[in-house]
């Protein structure tokens, strides 16, 4: 039976890691709060899974306002965008994940939204292109690729917070309050295999527990042991270093070649698409030191050549 404790922190105090963006968005809510105003918009900017969508739910809570959530992906003309906007009440946070992938029309619609809180749309049966007053509301972008943003909207961010790579103890601390929102233990052999399987990713850190819980369950166990995270790493085929069969084929692409390869060849050569390559696979491959990126392509280097040998092995 659960423990109550919900896998989402609510609030700064239970959301573990990155202190310096707590610090920030803090300073700018209490300030807001009492002024009666609202914050500046905000971009979050750092890798998948490291907690920007929770950072956008903590900050609306803490107003007291709605947190509306969609993606980039969705926006592909301005009067997607405008849809979204005409709804807000004052307060309320418009949440845009992967907000990098909008459109350049999309992106300039913006400025004046975020700038004057108005925007241009068309009205009803008639079509005539009218002027609409938006209520005072807060644009929370999320991105795992800030240079993909154009320079004025970027300029349009009061606040930019880079969130930066978990350290191990900040995993080990959200594996264990994952597996008490489950409601069930770990020992400190199982919370290590974690630490180093779960690529400093807060979202892939509680899927893997969440697994793991499972596999205590079938093992008729009262907590999570090396034996049943071991068991669920085994069913996930994931290996030390966190390492994915996706990993792997690109490891293997790149094993033995003295030049450097372009991400088209490795997603060809793997079958792998360039996205999840680009967002997905490098991003870990170079935080372990098995791979470097040159303007001409990836390379291998001697730590990814290891790892490759041993698992051909």
């Amino acid at each position: 039976m659960a423990s109550g404790t919900p896998l989402r922190p609510s609030s700064f105090d239970t959301f573990i890691g990155q202190n310096h963006v707590k610090e920030q968005l803090n300073l700018a809510l209490e300030s807001a709060v009492m002024r009666d105003d609202v914050i500046d918009h905000v971009l979050l900017a750092g890798p998948a899974g490291t907690g920007k969508t929770t950072l956008a739910n903590i900050m609306s809570s803490r107003l007291g306002t709605r947190c509306v959530e969609t993606i980039a992906n969705v926006m592909r003309k301005p009067q997607d965008a405008a849809n979204n906007l005409v709804n807000l009440r004052r307060g309320d946070i418009l949440f845009i994940d992967e907000i990098h992938a909008l459109p350049i029309t999309v992106q300039e619609y913006f400025y004046t939204a975020m700038e004057d809180y108005k925007i241009n749309t068309i009205a009803g049966r008639s079509r005539r292109a009218v002027t609409v007053n938006l209520q005072k509301f807060i644009l929370v972008g999320a991105t795992t690729n800030e240079g993909q943003l154009s320079s004025p909207m970027l300029s349009r961010f009061g606040l930019v917070c880079n969130l930066k790579p978990y350290s191990d103890q900040d995993v080990g601390m959200i594996a264990t309050r994952g597996a008490k929102a489950l409601g069930i233990g770990i020992t400190d052999e199982a919370i290590k295999l974690v630490v180093d399987r779960c690529r400093g990713v807060p979202r892939i850190t509680l899927r893997h527990i969440k697994r793991m819980r499972d596999s205590a369950t079938i093992m008729h166990k009262s907590m999570i042991d090396l034996e049943s995270a071991i068991h669920a790493y085994r069913v996930l085929q994931i290996g030390e270093h966190g390492m994915t069969n996706q990993d792997r084929a690109v490891l293997k692409v790149l094993s033995g070649k003295k030049h450097a390869t372009g991400i088209q060849g490795v997603s060809s050569e793997s079958n792998i698409d360039q996205e999840t390559i680009s967002n997905l696979i490098e991003p870990h491959l170079l935080r372990i030191g098995a791979i470097v990126r040159t303007p001409r392509g990836r390379l291998i280097t001697k730590v990814g050549e290891k790892i490759n040998k041993d698992i051909q092995q």
